[in-house]
């Protein structure tokens, strides 16, 4: 009932209070239908006109197969687990779809995280943070670009080539 009334509720203009819905997965999780069942009968439903408002991202990449095919070195999957990721968020894409009819690009990343003194990076988090801008209104876009962290080795770990943080930035 709280996300309902909050996915709905107006400023004294009439906008939605909540620019986009970021619902993150647990990639390390095979039981994903709670997380689907939101989505389904509370997030989309109540998103309004603009079903654009909803982006969905798959955590824990580095975890997807118990840890396994994750390539610590490189920060990024090796094949088996990137294939294994594609057909995840692929089957989030289609289970979605035939849902709810609505068309979402999933993304997987994992957030980094510092274990001791053995840290690893984040993956694909640039990427996320660019689909957050992307996603977000034009006028309010500044907000996220003006508090982003500007170190370079940051901004180095991602799946496909686009330089995401200059796309960010533009």
């Amino acid at each position: 009932k709280n996300l309902t009334q909050k996915l709905l509720e107006r400023d004294s203009d009439g906008n939605l209070l909540i620019d986009l819905v970021l619902v993150i997965l647990d990639g390390s999780s095979r039981d994903m239908g709670t997380s689907f069942e939101l989505i389904s009968n509370v997030i989309v439903p109540n998103l309004g006109e603009d079903k654009s408002r909803i982006l969905v991202a798959v955590n824990q990449a580095d975890m997807a197969m118990k840890g396994r095919g994750w390539d610590r070195e490189n920060n990024r999957p090796e094949p088996e687990l990137e294939r294994f990721l594609e057909e995840k968020v692929e089957s989030v894409r289609r289970r979605i779809k035939e849902s709810t009819g609505v068309d979402v690009d999933p993304i997987y990343y994992s957030a980094g995280y510092k274990d001791g003194d053995r840290p690893q990076r984040p993956y694909n988090l640039t990427k996320l943070l660019y689909q957050i801008v992307h996603y977000t209104p034009k006028e309010k876009r500044t907000i996220y670009v003006n508090k982003i962290n500007r170190k370079r080795e940051m901004w180095k770990d991602d799946d496909e080539l686009k330089d995401y943080r200059n796309s960010i930035m533009e």
